[in-house]
């Protein structure tokens, strides 16, 4: 992975990383603020006013799903790593940045996409020879990275100095004193946290949308779940949660029905290996095929079927949890994190929402094509649906988001004259 880890400079980050003193520094880090299901519990408020505006940003323009799911993911995460508000209108200027950034990092991740990671000598081609263009798009991803990782961290430092910070992982490590290279950590720790929760939890909600378009049954059983257990005073919370498993149920056939990472992230083997027979040179690239564990029928019946009630009863099946985060020295840090947003977007999207096929000009439903966009973060197939509030009391619940929780001014103002430090 040449071009991606040496030309842009993904080496320093978490899921990119070879196993060595800069992991396993930014994995203590991870784990020390948001490695259990206990530490993420401060974290809850601020994913619960995330995914209120999620539904009211939805119920106002549901043909902008994927733009508000994008919305969600990056205004919890920027809030969450470096205090950062974003812009209650719903345009954000690092919102824009680091959207742009994960553009460039799947497109930059894709293994085998880049000849130079096959012949690495072609590192030395100047710019303009013909064939070497990959040289100039390693530069431009490798800015737009710069940025991403600093201009956050740099916004957060700038607060702390006026004393108007708000807690955040990155403020909680700084106030810690570090030194320069730990510092440096904390920068690529907290880049590590947005580049693997943003993209991946739209992918998610995105197969749970169109899930629910399909599956109206499913929805139905949900629906009543909800109603029973919740009511309808009120829209479900994490303390629920216990209390609704089929809904649990839902997220967790709905992370091994559309997998977002079917390939994952590339390894390497740090040494030979043999596994059934077959031969693994060191320094091989192995690809664990998520696919293929999520549609294995010997941990799977008819693991083509979108079925809740597999992960219920006595005979569950295999946990979609177990794979889906990754594996290893490079499992997701932020799993906590990404789970209970994702049960909360589900949660409350499926007690406001009737989520069903979109129809055309004649009423007749426009049936979803069922696929993903290859990449190694894999999105549903463009698809559309209905989404409506199931009733007048939700939506005045949904409504009521902006009397509870007032809008309050982003914080992209602070964030002007940062935008040119791109240096590491």
């Amino acid at each position: 992975m040449h071009f991606t880890s040496e030309m842009v400079g993904y080496k320093h980050m978490m899921g990119m990383m070879d196993y060595n003193d800069h992991l396993r520094i930014q994995r203590k880090m991870t784990a020390k603020r948001i490695g259990s299901k206990s530490l993420i519990t401060r974290f809850l408020s601020s994913i619960e006013l995330q995914v209120r505006r999620f539904l009211q940003q939805t119920m106002n323009s549901p043909e902008n799903l994927h733009k508000n799911l994008q919305y969600e993911s990056a205004s919890f995460i920027l809030d969450m790593a470096y205090g950062y508000r974003t812009d209650p209108n719903g345009h954000d200027p690092l919102v824009d940045l680091v959207e742009q950034w994960m553009a460039e990092f799947c497109d930059a991740a894709v293994a085998g996409a880049w000849l130079v990671d096959m012949i690495p000598w072609l590192q030395y081609l100047p710019e303009w020879f013909p064939g070497a263009g990959f040289k100039s798009t390693a530069r431009r991803y490798r800015t737009r990275y710069m940025q991403a990782i600093n201009i956050p961290f740099d916004f957060t430092e700038k607060q702390m100095a006026q004393g108007s910070q708000k807690p955040s992982y990155v403020a909680d490590l700084l106030n810690e004193n570090p030194g320069p290279a730990d510092i440096k950590e904390i920068k690529y720790s907290a880049t590590a946290l947005y580049g693997g929760g943003a993209d991946t939890t739209v992918g998610t909600l995105s197969s749970f949308f169109l899930a629910m378009s399909l599956y109206p049954e499913v929805q139905r059983k949900a629906q009543e779940e909800v109603d029973r257990v919740v009511g309808a005073e009120r829209l479900p919370d994490s303390h629920d949660r216990e209390n609704l498993p089929y809904v649990d149920a839902v997220l967790s056939e709905t992370l091994r029905w559309m997998p977002i990472g079917s390939l994952g992230l590339p390894h390497s083997s740090v040494d030979e290996d043999e596994f059934h027979g077959y031969r693994i040179p060191k320094q091989s690239i192995i690809l664990p095929s998520v696919a293929w564990f999520a549609r294995d029928p010997s941990s799977y019946k008819q693991p083509e079927s979108f079925n809740p009630d597999r992960f219920l009863g006595p005979n569950k099946e295999l946990d979609p949890r177990t794979y889906v985060f990754g594996f290893g020295r490079r499992v997701c840090p932020g799993r906590y994190l990404a789970d209970a947003n994702l049960f909360l977007v589900v949660a409350q999207s499926l007690a406001a929402f009737h989520i069903r096929k979109a129809v055309d000009s004649e009423g007749k439903d426009i049936e979803p094509v069922v696929g993903q966009v290859p990449g190694i973060i894999s999105h549903p197939t463009p698809f559309q649906c209905s989404i409506k509030p199931r009733s007048e009391k939700y939506k005045e619940l949904v409504s009521e988001t902006d009397i509870e929780h007032p809008l309050e001014k982003g914080d992209s103002e602070f964030i002007e004259g940062l935008t040119l430090n791109t240096s590491n």
